[in-house]
């Protein structure tokens, strides 16, 4: 009977994201990489980003006595005062680089990579190095292997060994050490100071843009959250209502962690599911789990997409003083720790799609949104997605053509000329790609003609280039 392989759920380091991963491919890693943030994901850069999901280290052979130094794990084995210490390899579930970096650094090492290799005198090696270990050998450098990490570790938490940085570093490998400050470039709106906290250099708490123009969405946000209430924005796509999330988060230093649903979304995404590792079983948190424990932000992106009998599973803990039953984890009962909060965007909720532009989209349950506090986030105004797109570095003769063509768009649609519908995401590759390339039939053909028929695209065009014309003025698109 083939086994079945039970994704993992990882968070985008760039976006917060929850991905549901399958190893040995990660696709679904190189898939939202590429798409979402135009890189390329290697597997040695999925190994290095989420180390859990690296392969178990293979056994390292027996060093031989003559060339290698055996681990006794006697404490003159963990002086490394003023050593400098190679590290290669992986080192199974839960060491990530900076873990190691930091074990090896309160024990008072300088640390290099395989590349420094030559300047020192000792090998920290994991699985799958290569020919990295035949190199150590032959210079006489001393090994260490991933259970003397561990021990060297336990050492220092257990104070045999006095830590000769800052003691909290060790425990602390969760926040990376190099992580700058976000910065503030906009004031925060006078209705986000009550749930505002301290400044931290959490990975998780998003940089905020500083360019969000709120027009009064800022006051419904704040109050909602500073009530304690969770909040589902619904509106057309483009919208902003990811972005007001996400920026609001950013400028009130909150931790967010970010799920898109599909119809593929399941229970065990938000709740967690029992996984296998080393011929045993445990428990491994979805993302609504997850964020309870953190006490940070979920953000829900289009909920309208999720089944309603997956999305049952959020009525207890949107309820006041919500908690969570886990019967499959021996009956854990999970409180949300302070800080937790649920947001939902959605397009129409499924309910109020009569042109049937969000295909896919599903009626939801009155009784989970009526959990929620619903707030509706109108399109920007015409003044206001000028100055979007100018912030975005885009030249004003350029926005300024771009929307006035997007309006006319507009119009055709809701006369029903044409169906579809022209956002803000549109303006910024209309805006772009023109750039990019010079020319405003290039930009809009990139950027509307896999958004219509072959006969609306046409329409659409005939409408924009009386207002842009077809080649972007040489100034701008230097």
């Amino acid at each position: 009977m083939p086994t079945t392989t039970i994704p993992t759920i990882v968070l985008c380091p760039k976006c917060q994201e929850a991905l549901a991963v399958e190893p040995p491919t990660f696709q679904a890693i190189k898939r939202h990489m590429l798409s979402a943030h135009g890189e390329l994901a290697t597997q040695q850069m999925v190994y290095a980003t989420w180390p859990e999901l690296a392969p178990e280290p293979e056994p390292a052979p027996e060093p031989e006595p003559a060339k290698a130094q055996p681990n006794g794990n006697q404490p003159q084995d963990f002086d490394l005062t003023g050593k400098t210490v190679a590290v290669a390899g992986f080192f199974g579930y839960s060491w990530g680089e900076d873990r190691v970096r930091q074990v090896l650094t309160a024990a008072g090492a300088t640390v290099v990579d395989r590349k420094g290799m030559e300047a020192a005198s000792i090998l920290v090696a994991g699985g799958r190095i290569g020919t990295v270990r035949q190199k150590a050998e032959q210079s006489g450098m001393v090994i260490r292997d991933f259970q003397w990490l561990q021990d060297l570790e336990a050492a220092i938490a257990s104070g045999a060994i006095d830590p000769q940085q800052n003691p909290s570093s060790v425990t602390a490998h969760l926040t990376s050490p190099a992580a700058a400050k976000k910065p503030k470039r906009a004031p925060i709106p006078q209705a986000f100071l009550p749930f505002l906290l301290p400044e931290s250099e959490d990975p998780m708490i998003p940089v905020p843009t500083g360019s969000y123009e709120w027009h009064g969405l800022d006051r419904d946000l704040g109050a909602a959250v500073e009530l304690g209430d969770h909040v589902l924005l619904v509106g057309p796509s483009g919208t902003g209502k990811t972005a007001a999330i996400t920026e609001m988060a950013g400028l009130t230093n909150h931790p967010l962690i970010r799920i898109n649903l599909t119809g593929q979304t399941t229970q065990g995404d938000l709740i967690g599911r029992m996984a296998a590792r080393n011929g045993s079983t445990h428990w491994v948190d979805g993302v609504l789990v997850m964020a309870m424990r953190l006490g940070a932000w979920l953000l829900i992106d289009e909920l309208d997409f999720g089944d309603p009998e997956v999305l049952s599973a959020l009525h207890p803990v949107l309820e006041e003083g919500g908690a969570l039953l886990l019967k499959e984890n021996k009956g854990e009962l999970v409180q949300a720790a302070p800080g937790f909060r649920i947001f939902g965007t959605a397009n129409n909720l499924g309910l109020h799609d009569e042109g049937h532009l969000y295909g896919g989209t599903r009626p939801q349950n009155h009784a989970l949104l009526s959990r929620f506090t619903g707030i509706m986030v109108q399109p920007p105004t015409e003044a206001v997605e000028k100055r979007i797109l100018i912030s975005k570095g885009i030249p004003s003769v350029v926005a300024e053509a771009v929307v006035a063509a997007g309006q006319a768009i507009r119009k055709l649609i809701s006369d029903d000329t044409i169906m579809g519908v022209w956002s803000m995401r549109h303006h910024m590759a209309f805006a772009k790609y023109s750039i990019r390339f010079g020319s405003y039939e290039d930009g809009f053909r990139l950027a509307a003609s896999a958004k219509f028929s072959e006969a609306e695209f046409k329409a659409a065009w005939e409408v924009a280039q009386r207002i842009t014309g077809k080649v972007v003025p040489s100034s701008s698109a230097a």
